[in-house]
């Protein structure tokens, strides 16, 4: 039975593999062949169709210099934006 999910999953993964775009193929074995660590990952991610900007800023490992400690009533009383667009501050 083990052996069984393990060839169905192996196989969904390759499917899923040709189906990425084509660009998207190209970039990630160069990145992925550049990292030997966890510490070798870039700040904006790997591979094709991600937010960079986004990415380093969930990222970012230092401190904030004044945190302001906010409830989870004022995040849900946020506007969220209409449109969003990759590449946005």
């Amino acid at each position: 039975m083990k052996l069984r999910r393990f060839t169905i999953s192996f196989l969904a993964l390759g499917l899923l593999l040709l189906a990425l775009p084509t660009g998207a193929q190209e970039q990630l074995p160069a990145c992925i062949a550049s990292i030997r660590t966890f510490a070798d990952c870039p700040d904006e991610g790997c591979g094709g169709g991600g937010d960079g900007p986004l990415n380093r800023m969930k990222n970012r490992t230092t401190q904030p210099a004044d945190p302001e400690e906010r409830t989870l009533g004022f995040i849900r009383g946020l506007r969220q934006p209409t449109q969003w667009t990759t590449g946005q501050d």
